[in-house]
């Protein structure tokens, strides 16, 4: 295995061979190690082994410019930059993020890693690649918590679908992606999308929600994701947005769980907010709408973290009646 950091990328080719006394060359952008570090090796995923030795200059030249070949390649197939996501957006047709479906809290942060590597303005390659190292660091998680990760999301991945439901009745129903492998000896996972998902994710002009990843890189919820995801698309058109019951569970996949309003506020809603409250630039309350003493919907009321003071918020558990709440 070769390991290579270039402008901040990691990129791990398999199958060369080192001398027995290796070599390091450098310059100012570019590390070669031989032999290869292995992410796991370290916490640090450009981790430099060090070995002289004195290598001519013609020859470190040609070989410096036939590996940033293969940085172009591999930036190409969906390697990612490992240092900062801080300009990483995902961004999803407002159809997909009221769809209904069902994602576990890894294949989530893998969807969103892929998707985040998208120019939703544009056509684009429906292969996306994704290594434990960049996945680690977009997630703060140790790099052996990366691969068990990954493996994880990628065993069930393919078995996902997404439901829109139309005015009409009609269900339609989608793969989220058409193969999903896991590379173990490399620590990488490639992505096909499915082709039938691809006009949720490109060629978005209009009606689309788009936000940075790292306000959810450390939500530990799936399903506050998804209300982030919901009240997102909302906060540049309105403060406030009331959802039927039935609607948000719907979306949320669990129409048949929770039957009892109490247990739901208390497994999804509540932990929900709090982490978006505590982890996102959206600082969100909600107020439960009753008929006859049945909860038949949710008022949220969401402002931008930097607004928080001019927009106050609404009690966090308090109950109104339909008629109290007009």
């Amino acid at each position: 295995m070769l390991s290579l950091g270039y402008n901040g990328y990691l990129l791990q080719i398999p199958a060369v061979r080192a001398t027995d006394s290796g070599f390091n060359a450098t310059d100012s952008e570019f590390v070669l190690q031989i032999p290869a570090v292995r992410a796991t090796d370290s916490d640090n995923p450009h981790f430099i082994n060090k070995i002289p030795t004195e290598l001519s200059t013609d020859f470190c030249a040609i070989l410096l410019l036939l590996l940033q070949m293969f940085v172009v390649v591999a930036a190409s197939e969906g390697l990612q930059h490992v240092d900062d996501i801080t300009n990483w957006k995902v961004t999803k047709s407002n159809e997909l993020v009221k769809a209904g479906y069902t994602l576990s809290l890894n294949e989530q942060r893998l969807i969103l890693f892929c998707i985040a590597q998208i120019d939703s303005r544009k056509p684009f390659s429906r292969i996306k690649a994704v290594t434990a190292a960049a996945f680690a660091a977009a997630y703060t998680l140790e790099t052996r918590h990366a691969y068990e990760a990954l493996e994880d999301a990628t065993e069930r991945l393919w078995n996902r679908e997404v439901k829109t439901r139309f005015e009409d009745g009609r269900v339609e129903k989608v793969r989220w992606v058409s193969k999903a492998t896991y590379d173990r000896g490399n620590g990488r996972v490639t992505v096909n999308f499915s082709p039938e998902i691809l006009p949720f994710l490109t060629l978005l002009n209009e009606r689309f929600t788009s936000y940075d990843l790292r306000y959810i890189s450390h939500l530990t919820s799936t399903y506050a994701i998804r209300v982030y995801e919901y009240l997102k698309q909302y906060v540049k058109l309105r403060s406030s947005i009331r959802v039927t019951l039935v609607d948000f569970k719907e979306m949320l996949e669990l129409s048949d769980s929770y039957m009892r309003f109490a247990n739901f506020k208390a497994r999804i809603l509540v932990p929900s907010v709090e982490q978006i409250n505590s982890h996102t630039d959206l600082r969100v309350s909600w107020v439960a709408i009753r008929e006859q003493r049945s909860v038949v919907a949710i008022d949220f009321r969401f402002t931008k973290a930097s607004q928080q003071e001019e927009l106050p918020l609404l009690p966090v558990v308090e109950d109104l009646d339909e008629s109290e709440a007009a």
